[in-house]
């Protein structure tokens, strides 16, 4: 019978040496896994802070690209402004040398432009037009058909109220033909710049 002892021995020994061989290959599977599901979770995390700094670099960008439009769209608005005021500075400079003289008085689109400014009518600018051409009333008067001496003076009265209330000058104080040059000469300044 000690034969059968040592072979039970031998077989329990066996089994649990099996036993022991089983449970390590599985702690190691399962270590492996662990592993395996670390390196996941850190490849994750990799590609979670990658796409945020990625994200955060694209709204970094579109924020300096709106700035830099914004500044460019600033830019050319200062130099259109410094343009116009140099031309404004030019044509003043210009209509200060020859103030008894109206500036583009023969240009349509002036003629058009200063009626929409001052809602005067086409009799009156005629009348204007020809007493800055140095004609005195009567001459007026005879050179535009149907209009006559007391008319041609109605429709300049008209005209130096339409540029008082313009220039913002008291309606009561006395308007004369250089004061009204000079508004006009301004007012193709203004024309000009448009």
């Amino acid at each position: 019978m000690p034969k059968s002892i040592n072979e039970n021995f031998v077989q329990k020994l066996a089994e649990a040496n099996t036993k022991y061989e089983v449970e390590q290959k599985n702690n190691r599977i399962l270590s492996q896994k662990l592993e395996l599901e670390q390196k996941q979770k850190e490849k994750n995390r990799l590609i979670y802070v990658s796409s945020l700094i990625f994200g955060l670099a694209l709204l970094l960008a579109y924020l300096l690209y709106k700035r830099k439009k914004q500044l460019n769209k600033e830019n050319k608005k200062y130099l259109s402004e410094l343009n116009r005021n140099k031309r404004l500075q030019a044509l003043v400079k210009q209509n200060a040398n020859s103030p008894q003289k109206v500036k583009g008085i023969d240009d349509p689109n002036f003629k058009t432009y200063i009626q929409d400014i001052l809602t005067i009518n086409d009799d009156i600018f005629e009348v204007y037009v020809e007493l800055v051409k140095g004609k005195s009333y009567e001459e007026v008067a005879n050179t535009i058909d149907n209009i006559s001496l007391s008319g041609a003076k109605t429709r300049i009265n008209k005209l130096y109220e339409a540029l008082k209330i313009y220039s913002k000058k008291d309606l009561d104080e006395k308007m004369t033909k250089s004061q009204s040059i000079k508004i006009f000469n301004d007012l193709y300044v203004e024309y000009q710049l448009k």
